[in-house]
């Protein structure tokens, strides 16, 4: 009986052998191995209160979006999308001397983490720009647009608050030139009051949109007062 065994152990150990590569044969003729390149990625900043805590503020100078190198099955890589792909830079052990941060990269697909993959960033880690975050106070001034209806003039304009708050880094609010509120008072007949936007402008007159900016009041309250006017003749007397 184990002189059976020991003879038969070889074969078993070749038709185990062949089994495999049978396998291998199957899975790459009909699954093949292949890999994709995959561009737009957008990376995902996570926990950026480590900085603003610190009264620090950042930009992404590089890094923002990048490309992905995956590798696997067809069946799979195939199927991912920039989507699909989880792109994170965590800012918990960034400095003010360290403007590197590393980016890990994962594919998700309905909630699950893709296996049988390689995945790699062709751009390993973003660049960032720190700086210290301040906040000025600047007074809002107010530019009413337009003409109101015929027969009508403007009599005045008070807003509240007159004045406003801006975070954010120092470079950009250093930037700031004036602090506006723009009204229509096209076609107006009667008193106005309202709410208007606040906006933030250059020395070029150009708006200064950036979300990490922070502004105390993001509006104010204007109340505008249009009165109407009335042509009356104008009788004169000359003596002789």
């Amino acid at each position: 009986m184990k002189e059976k065994l020991l003879n038969n152990l070889s074969l078993k150990i070749l038709s185990a052998v062949c089994a495999i590569i049978i396998w291998i044969i199957i899975v790459n003729v009909y699954d093949p191995s292949t890999s994709v390149t995959v561009s737009g990625v957008e990376v995902q900043l996570v926990n950026t209160e480590s900085l603003t805590e610190k009264e620090y503020a950042y930009d992404v100078v590089d890094g923002s979006k990048i490309s992905v190198y995956i590798s696997g099955p067809r069946s799979i890589v195939t199927d991912i999308k920039a989507k699909d792909i989880v792109a994170t830079a965590d800012l918990s052990n960034v400095t003010v001397f360290s403007d590197y941060v590393d980016i890990d990269v994962k594919v998700v697909k309905d909630g699950v983490s893709a296996s049988s993959i390689e995945i790699a960033p062709k751009t390993t880690a973003i660049r960032l720009k720190i700086e210290n975050r301040v906040t000025k106070t600047f007074n809002i001034d107010t530019e009413l647009v337009g003409t109101p209806a015929d027969g009508y003039v403007i009599g005045g304009q008070q807003i509240s608050p007159s004045s406003v708050k801006v975070t954010g880094t120092s470079s950009v609010v250093d930037s700031i030139s004036s602090v506006k509120v723009l009204y229509d008072v096209s076609g107006a007949t009667m008193n106005i009051s309202d709410a208007a936007p606040i906006k933030i402008y250059d020395s070029q007159g150009t708006e200064i949109v950036d979300d990490r900016i922070e502004l105390s009041k993001t509006a104010v309250d204007i109340k505008v007062s249009v009165l109407m006017t009335k042509t009356v003749p104008v009788t004169y007397k000359t003596k002789a």
